[in-house]
């Protein structure tokens, strides 16, 4: 390609990336819907979940090994759900309310070792139960209080509301818009122009994915309003590289559906079929291991779990657990855009 071919495509790519962003802004209801639905989404689960979780079975963090309270816990597998984190990570599940309980051991292996039920103010008739199974084995068990913000499952849903917000729009933010160009027969007659597929494509994925960004930006400053937890530079940074990596490959999964999709109609149901179990599989409201072993390794794999992830550690000070979540999404991304832009023929009708 020569250098003019290039400039001429950067140029077109700047314009109709320009243009999107132009249109949209100029459309107050799009705005509107855009940055302040996800902020009332995330008022509205602050208010509903501000006493605590849902949860009938109690989840409870342990950092012990050993082998008497493992069985005590055991015993009650109908009551109690129990996931192996170590003391940092134990703590921030037990801060976000993602776990009611922490149990701790003095001592990794000894009968007479203390085991130490650390709980917040809602959750002491839970620790005094689980207490009582450990002194029925002779374990000595005692309570620790901890404090707990009565805000902190809502705070842990943030993470959840930025992905939500990243995954809706890069859905429908570009399969849709490219089937309604193409069923108007508009993409057809661009092929009578130098422009490119690729450039087209790439400059509406910037367009939602600036949009998309903006967002996210919005969702951290209402989180740390309703909060009073403001994220740091690096943490900003992350959920923006988390959220630009999720919109590709939901962008991506709604070019590809749109390939071989010819109605507007019918690709607007798929996608709400397919945002429906990513959504109740991502691991925002309930842990990913609650489900049976066969569901849960699958939903380990989806993109919505994965940007989930790497939002929620994000805002984790220690970025612990970021690379992994961050992989699968640009695989995610390279793959479905790929798939997506192979496939998707500008002139058919």
């Amino acid at each position: 390609m020569s250098k003019t071919m290039v400039l001429a495509q950067l140029h077109a790519f700047w314009v109709l990336a320009r243009a999107r962003v132009a249109e949209t802004a100029r459309e107050r209801s799009a705005v509107a819907f855009l940055l302040g639905f996800p902020a009332l989404l995330l008022l509205s689960l602050a208010l509903v979940f501000a006493e605590g979780h849902p949860y009938e079975r109690r989840a409870v963090a342990l950092d012990c090994a050993n082998v008497a309270a493992r069985a005590a816990l055991a015993r009650e597998p109908d009551a109690l759900s129990i996931y192996p984190l170590d003391a940092r990570e134990g703590r921030r599940a037990l801060d976000e309310a993602r776990v009611e309980l922490r149990v701790v051991c003095d001592a990794r292996s000894s009968q007479q070792a203390t085991v130490w039920i650390e709980h917040g103010p809602r959750a002491r008739l839970s620790a005094v139960a689980v207490r009582a199974l450990f002194v029925m084995d002779g374990l000595d068990a005692q309570l620790r209080p901890v404090p707990v913000a009565k805000g902190a499952y809502a705070r842990g849903l943030l993470p959840g509301a930025i992905a939500f917000g990243a995954l809706f729009s890069g859905l429908y933010g570009l399969g849709l818009p490219m089937l309604r160009l193409r069923r108007r027969r508009v993409l057809a007659r661009l092929t009578l122009t130098p422009l490119r597929a690729t450039t087209l494509v790439l400059s509406q994925l910037s367009a939602r994915a600036a949009l998309t960004v903006g967002q996210s930006l919005v969702m951290l400053a209402v989180g740390a309003l309703l909060f009073h937890r403001a994220p740091s530079a690096s943490a900003v940074l992350c959920v923006v590289a988390a959220v630009l990596l999720g919109v590709l490959a939901f962008a991506g999964i709604g070019l590809a559906l749109a390939s071989v999709i010819e109605q507007e109609d019918t690709h607007g149901d798929l996608l709400a079929a397919s945002a429906t179990p990513m959504v109740l599989l991502s691991g925002a409201f309930f842990p990913v291991r609650e489900l049976p072993s066969a569901l849960a390794t699958i939903a380990e794999l989806l993109p919505s779990t994965a940007l989930v992830d790497a939002c929620r550690a994000a805002l984790d000070p220690s970025l612990r657990g970021l690379a992994a979540p961050l992989a699968i999404l640009a695989l995610w991304a390279i793959a479905s855009i790929g798939l997506g832009v192979h496939r998707f023929d500008l002139r058919r009708s």
